[in-house]
């Protein structure tokens, strides 16, 4: 599924995704989002972002709001942009590991483009741009502990490269205009309770959160 709905059956409205997106921008460029990082958010000369989330970050690679406001901002720098989001994905497993490129290809043993950080590599990744946690809250609380231990560990590996990273917090559920899909709004409070360990998590690896 390649709307704003994702997997979670949620109406997320293209008016709705792209007032969320300005709002994380405003965020990052104007100074909210340095409460933990340890430096202004900024794009490098040829800065190669890349896209790491669930199908809310396929929609909004695909809508192209962040990147236009990205690239209109700091024209100078000439940044690039390069999607590794998969529909489903969590901080458990990623579809361009599994899935999409594969760690290996299917019947040898070195055909395929390695494991995420493998990945990033390959791409010239300097920047990540990360949303996970609407899916994952979809399990009740008491995967937050594991959903934690998985962020971190992710969050360490992109930053022991070398890499800058961005975690943006999950969207929230929207009360679906179908009437024979469930009520996901009643879901956010849980979610608001992930959102509290992503905040943790970017104080503790000092990384920028919007």
């Amino acid at each position: 599924m390649n709307d704003a709905s994702g997997i979670n059956g949620s109406a997320m409205n293209k008016k709705t995704f792209k007032s969320i997106c300005l709002v994380w921008l405003t965020c990052l460029l104007f100074g909210s989002a340095q409460v933990h990082a340890q430096a202004l958010f900024r794009l490098e000369r040829n800065e190669v972002v890349a896209f790491l989330g669930g199908a809310n970050m396929v929609y909004l690679q695909k809508a192209g709001y962040l990147e236009s406001v990205l690239s209109g901002h700091f024209v100078q720098s000439s940044p690039q942009f390069r999607d590794l989001a998969w529909e489903a994905d969590t901080v458990f497993r990623q579809g361009t590991v599994i899935e999409r490129w594969r760690e290996r290809a299917h019947f040898d043993q070195d055909g395929g483009l390695g494991d995420l950080n493998n990945q990033l590599n390959r791409i010239g990744a300097s920047m990540i741009f990360s949303q996970f946690g609407q899916s994952e809250s979809l399990e009740g609380l008491e995967p937050l502990a594991a959903f934690s231990e998985a962020y971190s560990t992710l969050i360490q590996s992109w930053l022991k490269d070398g890499r800058r990273v961005v975690l943006l917090t999950p969207t929230p559920f929207e009360i679906s205009d179908n009437p024979h899909l469930p009520n996901l709004a009643q879901q956010n409070e849980i979610l608001s309770q992930y959102v509290n360990v992503i905040r943790q998590l970017a104080k503790k690896h000092r990384v920028f959160l919007v």
